[in-house]
């Protein structure tokens, strides 16, 4: 098995739209549950990598880990709710039913 061709697909798929783990009738979206899978997999990735002295490019892996990361924070953290949220839905104030996606803007 190569875990670096394993990665490198990881790494140009990342942040397509995906089924989720439930398969939601709503179709693919971009969720945040898959995105955090994402980022453990490059995390364990890296220490595999620096752990065991597997060669690969650690550097492109923690750029994209970072990416990955900051993707998640912004778009996937409500800070006044203090909860992580799906990434193609906002809450607008506090009336929970006025949800809308980036493309409904």
């Amino acid at each position: 098995m190569d875990l670096c061709a394993i990665l490198d697909w990881l790494l140009e798929h990342w942040d397509s739209p995906d089924a989720g783990i439930w398969e939601t009738r709503a179709g693919q979206q971009r969720h945040t549950y898959a995105r955090l899978m994402c980022w453990v997999a490059v995390e364990r990735m890296i220490r595999i990598a620096r752990q065991r002295g597997l060669p690969g490019d650690v550097g492109r892996w923690m750029a994209e880990r970072d990416k990955i990361y900051h993707q998640i924070m912004e778009q996937g953290w409500n800070a006044q709710e203090q909860t992580f949220v799906q990434l193609s839905v906002v809450t607008r104030g506090r009336n929970r039913s006025a949800f809308w996606t980036p493309r409904s803007s």
